[in-house]
């Protein structure tokens, strides 16, 4: 039945159906398996044997495509559902966008006004040598010797990549290792994704030879972790309209190379397939989970919708737990961090997949398991790394703040590394950055309900709060949302503190009456300065006497 074939998947197996959720696929991905033991067996299936029997198993390996990728690009429609808000402990902090949709990666780190370039994990060269006088020349397909100097000596030519990384493809199917006892494979492969990265086809190749090579668990953790081929998975998951297979592919890639990684040694990682002998001590770098982590974090903004589409999926198939992947996150930062002053858009990325990792529609273990983890603390290591960078610091207050959420526990890791003196020191190096002041500003607003002994390990301080309230206001006049934002602190200080001289001192009262003025016509300034004139005891009901700015 159905579930008793769910029951025996392996991990990569319950991975890939996760990621298309459908029975039919299911079906047809069991008896792929059941073909591809009649043939090794040399036994029959459904009376069918030899030829007919592989012309059969290439009919199943087309429909199992199809239907993955029809699932695939349906699964984003689920991340639909309404989400119900909670209190935030630092700062009231929205939904982020949709997983499937999400537009920001280091290139976007650059467009909020960085100086700092965003690089690649691993520079590959991407240019390539003049082919060889005349037409292309054949080659044999069944030797890699052969195969390989097709590839090196075409690389200019995306057709014959393709062809030759078909074939390259078709001989990691009948042994994934002994293609890669020539060093050179991998390297040329990665240089022809390089080359040709806006040609779908040329990646699709790639991809199916990656697939077929990860199929041996020994081959995928100690060869294919490298940081550009596993940006390079990450950027062709995300798919391509025109080649539809391309997401299937680089997903199925990315299931065996984290299976292979979770799979314990002497185990198969799928059914019928090769033994990892590899132990954990042999493998080198982050791993494969960890490694994806950085690609993404290093990455443009497909890499990190994809490697959040694939911790989503992992988590719903319970191939990983909570606790795994938010310790390979933390354990990714290690790279990031290596770059120093250069690396602030890999910083803004990590620190902008943390936000997204703790989104509402992810499930609140992996929250909890990135506070155990040490999130906060690397988040807080990362703004005082990139003390000078602007974006870095606003995504990094949004970061903690994400990762805090609700939890007691976020709040009491954010007072150990004195969160809000980090926040502080944003504020102050960066007050022409009016996102960064505006966050700032609702982050120091929120101190005010902490209990003492917390505001103190923070570096809270109420007084400080008003005073950069005050300044980014003046500062950003024409801001509505800071406005609004720094409205709302002061009726909070007021209420809760009823601080009035420290409010009034320093043309506060003034403040208000100027900002109401010049935003007359939007409604949250006028009820909110309202309120705060009110709490200082001037008249309630001033009015503005005319626009002075845009509303």
């Amino acid at each position: 039945t159905l579930w008793e074939g769910l029951a025996c998947l392996s991990p990569v197996e319950r991975f890939w159906v996760a990621m298309a959720g459908d029975a039919e696929l299911t079906e047809a991905h069991s008896e792929l398996q059941a073909v591809k033991r009649a043939l090794r067996d040399g036994s029959a299936h459904l009376g069918l044997r030899g030829e007919s029997l592989q012309r059969y198993l290439l009919q199943l390996g087309e429909k199992e495509s199809l239907l993955l990728s029809r699932q695939l690009y349906r699964g984003a429609a689920s991340n639909g559902q309404a989400i119900q808000h909670k209190a935030y402990l630092l700062g009231a902090s929205s939904s982020a966008a949709a997983i499937a949709s999400s537009s920001e990666g280091p290139s976007a780190h650059r467009a909020h006004g960085s100086s700092a370039q965003a690089t690649d994990v691993a520079a590959v060269d991407a240019v390539p040598r003049e082919p060889p006088p005349g037409p292309p020349q054949t080659f044999n397909k069944n030797d890699l010797a052969s195969v390989l100097s097709h590839m090196c000596e075409y690389e200019a030519v995306a057709w014959e990549s393709v062809k030759a990384m078909r074939a390259l493809a078709s001989l990691a199917y009948s042994d994934a290792a002994f293609n890669l006892d020539d060093s050179r494979v991998l390297g040329q492969l990665q240089r022809l994704m390089a080359i040709h990265q806006g040609e779908p086809q040329v990646q699709l190749a790639a991809m199916r030879a990656l697939c077929n090579m990860a199929f041996d668990p020994d081959t995928a953790v100690k060869r294919l972790i490298s940081p550009s081929l596993l940006a390079g998975i990450l950027k062709s998951m995300d798919g391509h309209p025109s080649v539809k297979d391309l997401a299937v592919k680089a997903s199925e890639a990315a299931a065996r190379l984290i299976a292979a990684e979770a799979c314990p040694v002497g185990e198969a990682a799928s059914d019928g397939g090769p033994v990892r002998s590899v132990e954990p001590s042999e493998v080198e770098g982050l791993g494969a989970l960890g490694g994806f982590f950085a690609a993404a974090a290093a990455g443009e903004s497909a890499c990190q919708r994809s490697v959040l589409h694939l911790a989503a999926q992992l988590l719903s198939s319970e191939v990983v737990a909570p606790a795994l992947i938010a310790q390979r996150f933390v354990a990714a930062s290690a790279a990031v961090r290596r770059r120093g002053p250069e690396g602030a858009a890999a910083a803004w990325g990590w620190l902008n997949l943390a936000r997204l990792l703790c989104d509402p529609t992810l499930p609140s273990e992996l929250g909890d398991a990135m506070v155990q983890a040490g999130c906060i603390a690397v988040s807080a290591n990362l703004m005082v790394d990139q003390a000078g960078d602007a974006p870095t610091q606003l995504k990094g207050i949004e970061a903690m703040s994400a990762i805090i959420g609700d939890r007691w526990a976020g709040l009491h890791a954010f007072a150990e590394v004195a969160g809000i003196a980090l926040v502080v020191a944003a504020m102050r190096s960066h007050g022409g950055d009016v996102r960064v002041q505006t966050k700032g500003v609702k982050a120091l607003s929120c101190g005010i309900q902490w209990p003492q002994d917390l505001q103190a390990k923070a570096g809270y301080s109420y007084c400080t709060g008003i005073e950069l309230t005050k300044s980014a206001m003046a500062q950003h006049p024409d801001s509505a949302e800071l406005q609004i934002e720094g409205l709302v602190a002061f009726a909070k200080y007021l209420d809760k503190l009823s601080c009035v001289s420290e409010v009034r001192n320093r043309g506060g009262e003034g403040l208000v009456k100027a900002i109401m003025t010049r935003h007359s016509h939007v409604k949250a300034v006028q009820s909110w300065g309202k309120v705060v004139l009110d709490a200082l005891g001037s008249d309630r009901n001033w009015q503005p006497r005319a626009a002075g700015g845009p509303a």
